[in-house]
């Protein structure tokens, strides 16, 4: 990987945003920590990112979140943009840009609102997936956005059966943290819908 970095340092300003997206994203799902890359993506990102789609966006946020690599100019950037292009967000893009988010323990006001505004708007598109990274979200940043965790509620209902493991104990660690880690099956995310003052 280290010829690729070097040929990707010396052409990078060259790079679409598709590649600097594919760039970043490949490195960090490899765990690859370049630091003179992922700087120099940065850098390259802040000067082109007003023409980027969401889909480079969200990539590039959970790049730079799977290698918990905080660089506040770029995150101010992507902040702006996403908040620009909510509308534009599918499902995918909001449920990974809120886990980016939180993995970095982001607390950033403005783009939290608007995602979740968005997220209410649109959770009846949400899979099982989605709904579970969503609530992970809300329940790692401590946010309990009650409109935001009724819209996943209503949707996770229904879809229920749709849950793995994983999903499950994600979505119910949003309505008791406690649980967070310990959560391991269905049962467990019916008791922390129903135990919720709010529950449908």
């Amino acid at each position: 990987m280290e010829s690729i970095s070097s040929e990707a340092l010396t052409t990078l300003r060259h790079f679409n945003a598709q590649n600097i997206g594919n760039t970043a994203w490949s490195f960090s799902r490899l765990s690859i920590f370049d630091e003179p890359l992922m700087s120099a993506i940065a850098s390259t990102t802040l000067v082109k990112i007003s023409v980027w789609a969401t889909q480079e966006l969200v990539n590039t946020a959970w790049a730079f979140s799977k290698l918990s690599l905080v660089h506040a100019p770029l995150w101010t950037a992507i902040s702006a943009a996403a908040r620009s292009r909510k509308s534009q967000f599918s499902a995918q893009d909001l449920s990974t840009m809120a886990w980016s988010l939180a993995a970095l323990s982001c607390l950033d006001s403005s783009i939290l609102q608007a995602l979740s505004v968005t997220c209410t708007c649109v959770a009846p598109g949400f899979h099982p997936q989605h709904l579970a990274l969503s609530a992970w979200s809300e329940a790692i940043l401590c946010l309990q956005d009650f409109p935001l965790l009724d819209a996943i509620a209503a949707e996770a209902i229904p879809k229920i059966h749709e849950f793995g493991v994983l999903d499950s104990s994600s979505t119910a660690s949003a309505w008791d943290p406690r649980q967070e880690s310990v959560c391991q099956d269905l049962a467990l995310t019916f008791w922390a819908i129903a135990a919720l003052p709010f529950a449908n």
